[in-house]
């Protein structure tokens, strides 16, 4: 079984978390079905360290050469990636890696670029998402304060709560925060016609792995695809 890992490994808590997750999978791989691990990566320190633990790097387009990935990417509120062309380079560089690989399995952190370019390039894959907080819809029914941004942040909690309760759940996933436009815009010019209207929609998974304890949400509420981990 061929699996792929792909997250922003400029980033240490996710590089880090996408190792751990590596090595526990080698290590309880039956016997009779190796894995083949990979690691997508753009450069960055981490680089070493996968290779040191024995798996594979498969360097994808383009190389992120500042120190700090949000730079690169032209982050801005509601945009993990700010600037389209950037968007649409990164899409293609993860499509094409997808395509020369053929992976079974594809395993993604919080980089929407994965999934996205996981439905262009072999839809037959299966999608894990791991990810530190538990992104779908049933999540913002969960959500009980307004952004910081957001003049309303400033009322009392409870206050904010009880106006939170009374907002349908397509409002909420109409959120400025939630949205990442130029990244739905780079994949519709790059030819993908489904719905990209939020983050939710972004990040479908067959399963979700959240990095947090299950006793902060109603973890019961969640389908069987979302998975209460721990850190």
């Amino acid at each position: 079984m061929k699996i792929l890992i792909s997250t922003i490994f400029q980033d240490a808590g996710e590089a880090t978390r996408a190792l751990r997750m590596a090595g526990i999978i080698r290590r309880y791989a039956p016997v009779d079905k190796p894995v083949d691990i990979a690691f997508v990566s753009r450069g960055g320190g981490f680089n070493q360290l996968a290779e040191d633990s024995g798996f594979r790097i498969i360097s994808a387009k383009p190389h992120i050469t500042h120190a700090n990935f949000h730079d690169e990417f032209h982050t801005a509120f509601g945009d993990l990636i700010g600037d389209l062309q950037v968007a649409k380079a990164l899409l293609q560089g993860e499509i094409e890696v997808y395509k020369h690989e053929s992976p079974d399995v594809i395993v993604n952190g919080f980089f929407p670029v994965s999934t996205i370019a996981r439905r262009m390039a072999c839809s037959s894959a299966i999608g894990i998402s791991f990810l530190p907080l538990p992104l779908v819809r049933r999540f913002t029914q969960e959500v009980t304060r307004f952004p910081e941004e957001s003049a309303l942040s400033r009322l009392p909690e409870g206050i904010q709560g009880a106006i939170m309760r009374h907002i349908p759940t397509k409002a909420k996933c109409a959120n400025p925060a939630l949205r990442h436009r130029t990244l739905a815009r780079a994949a519709h010019e790059l030819g993908y016609s489904e719905k990209l209207d939020n983050i939710f929609d972004m990040l479908s998974s067959r399963c979700y792995l959240i990095n947090d304890y299950s006793i902060f949400y109603g973890a019961d509420s969640y389908g069987e695809n979302v998975v209460f981990t721990g850190p």
